[in-house]
């Protein structure tokens, strides 16, 4: 849905340069942000206290976590500006819509920058903590770091997502390796980029 837009969050996404608007959704807890805004080109979050924080897809960094009990889905996001700034948006009744729009627009901005560096041989590190060497993930051309372990990507007979989970299949391994979405910045861009680096290497 739309609704007109408040002066001071058109003149913030004016000066972000997020094009026109699109969509807005609003919260379903009193405690989150107040208002979500979306646009051609990112985000507008009004926070609790009438702040507002405009994101561009491309300083966009989403988390995404979704959990399921008893039938009951839960869809969460925190909304990051490569500047450290955040919003945190808890089981929003039109996480749904926006989950999907938002995913698709960072993806299309995300997904060519890292195919590029990872193909020049930069790995695209997703999680690496401080003292959890077990954290660490990692997309290489040659294949996946999840922990302590590295798999070629010659080796790895699927990549997918399952319950709010990223799931790697590896011959030879009876488990499959999982890691959590919620922990993994741009999920879906990271989950294309890892499937054409295991795509290309069944061809090859």
């Amino acid at each position: 849905m739309t609704q007109p837009l408040p002066p001071a969050t058109q003149t913030a996404a004016d000066e972000a340069k997020l094009g026109a608007h699109t969509h807005t959704f609003l919260p379903r807890f009193k405690k989150e942000p107040q208002r979500l805004d979306l646009f051609d080109n990112g985000v507008v979050v009004e926070q609790q206290d009438g702040s507002l924080l405009p994101i561009p897809w491309n300083d966009m960094l989403v988390y995404e976590g979704i959990t399921s009990r008893s039938s009951v889905v839960s869809r969460n996001y925190t909304l990051c500006h490569t500047d450290g700034r955040s919003a945190f948006l808890t089981d929003w009744k039109g996480a749904r819509e926006f989950g999907p729009i938002i995913n698709t627009a960072v993806a299309k901005v995300w997904v060519p920058h890292h195919l590029k560096r990872v193909a020049e041989g930069t790995p695209w590190v997703l999680v690496d903590i401080a003292g959890k060497p077990k954290s660490k993930l990692a997309i290489s051309k040659d294949g996946l770091e999840a922990g302590r372990n590295f798999y070629p990507w010659a080796k790895v007979r699927s990549v997918g997502a399952e319950v709010g989970s990223l799931y790697v299949k590896v011959a030879g391994k009876f488990t499959p390796v999982a890691y959590p979405a919620v922990h993994i910045y741009n999920f879906h861009a990271a989950l294309l980029v890892a499937k054409h680096f295991h795509e290309r290497a069944q061809d090859s």
